[in-house]
């Protein structure tokens, strides 16, 4: 998971590299956010036994690039990392912990703006989003056994808003939302546990 968010930080920089030497002025901007996610509960059922699965999130971290092709539109590349905790119950019996989700997810995104030369600019975007991860169980299960996830290329949709502070600095708050149901990466007999993450980001941008 780490490799993946590295390549997708370098494939940002890149892409601004060769922005900045086409676009007009401060059409490009980067950002850096703090993400917060909402992971779905799933129930599974084992021999007839309904199990729970739940999640307690931890925050994340990402990064975007996003160039604007017109006034209103732009497109935007992005990767986050997020993840948490994943316990086990059924009823009457309380939550085991049994084991850590890390995950990332990188997001290719057309968005629609509105208002821009104001303070205040909302937005609109879909696009496509590739998500991978691993996970991890817990030490008093089997304290060497990683699982790889499948990762899956699917869509996403998003809607945000821009409060401009300065000509260069803005801040920013966002919702996306990226539908995953991974099962294990190496094929075996197992069911999809739906994740589908609901990032809550807030962020600064640096407009260039």
């Amino acid at each position: 998971m780490t490799q993946t968010l590295y390549r997708a930080l370098f494939l940002l920089f890149i892409v601004a590299g060769c922005l900045r030497l086409s676009a007009q002025d401060r059409q490009t901007d980067v950002g850096v956010w703090i993400v917060d996610t909402e992971l779905n509960e799933t129930t599974l059922l084992d021999d007839g036994e309904a199990l729970r699965v739940t999640f307690h999130e931890q925050v994340g971290f990402g990064l975007s690039l996003n160039h604007f092709w017109t006034s209103r539109f732009s497109t935007e590349l992005s990767a986050m990392s997020f993840g948490g905790d994943m316990s086990v119950g059924t009823a009457g019996v309380p939550e085991v912990t049994v084991g850590e989700l890390d995950a990332g997810a990188i997001t290719a995104i057309a968005q629609l703006h509105f208002n821009r030369a104001g303070r205040v600019s909302p937005y609109i975007g879909a696009g496509a989003a590739h998500v991978s991860g691993s996970f991890d169980v817990a030490d008093d299960i089997d304290s060497d056994e990683t699982l790889d996830l499948e990762s899956s290329t699917t869509w996403t949709a998003a809607a945000g808003l821009n409060v401009r502070l300065t000509e260069r600095f803005l801040l920013a708050g966002e919702l996306k939302y990226v539908p995953w149901s991974p099962t294990d990466a190496e094929g075996l007999d197992s069911e999809r546990i739906d994740i589908d993450p609901l990032f809550f980001s807030a962020g600064v941008r640096f407009r260039f």
